[in-house]
């Protein structure tokens, strides 16, 4: 199937996307048939050709493919096991839901990193959230440095620019607070 003129290999089993398959299929079944990691000159040998024009391959680079595959398809359970949970709660969301989805949030900052799209930075202001006591923080986005969304309540906001403040403090610039598209930090 061609898709924006991109081939994309689909299968029914996997809706499409190997990141369908649950984490305990693919490290049962398929984990172990992936490299550790493969340079860009590797893959182009293997592949003969590279046919997403949306990113570039460099041919000296090391690529951690086992890593970046088991990323996309435990990060997808994550988020789906994310949305149960919320879907699962009202206003009244429990503890055990809050260390839980903190807990998914965390490995996802760990998985991020483990693929090679981490940050110094936002590792470093993932662990000041989590050392003020916050329930769970991770990297998002790493376009332009990176993003963390940290888990909190409305009655946060102080904590939250601690965290910043504390960063500031070692660094030459101050995170940048998003706020106001919802009731929390």
């Amino acid at each position: 199937e061609v898709v924006s003129g991109v081939p994309r290999f689909t299968d029914s089993r996997w809706g499409g996307y190997l990141s369908n398959l649950t984490p305990a299929q693919f490290r049962a079944s398929y984990e172990r048939w992936l490299p550790e990691s493969l340079t860009g000159q590797e893959f182009i040998a293997r592949a003969g050709e590279h046919v997403d024009p949306f990113t570039t391959i460099d041919l000296k680079r090391e690529y951690p493919v086992r890593s970046a595959v088991r990323y996309a398809v435990e990060e997808n359970f994550r988020v789906q096991m994310l949305c149960a949970l919320l879907q699962a709660t009202t206003q009244n969301t429990s503890e055990l839901s809050l260390r839980l989805i903190g807990e998914l949030r965390g490995q996802s900052h760990v998985a991020y990193t483990d693929c090679g799209l981490g940050s110094d930075a936002c590792d470093e202001l993932v662990s000041c959230a989590l050392e003020a006591g916050f329930l769970g923080a991770k990297m998002t986005g790493g376009g332009a440095g990176g993003v963390v969304a940290i888990l909190g309540r409305s009655s946060d906001r102080r904590a939250i620019h601690t965290v910043a403040e504390r960063y500031s403090n070692g660094h030459a610039g101050t995170p940048h607070i998003f706020e106001g598209s919802s009731s929390g930090v």
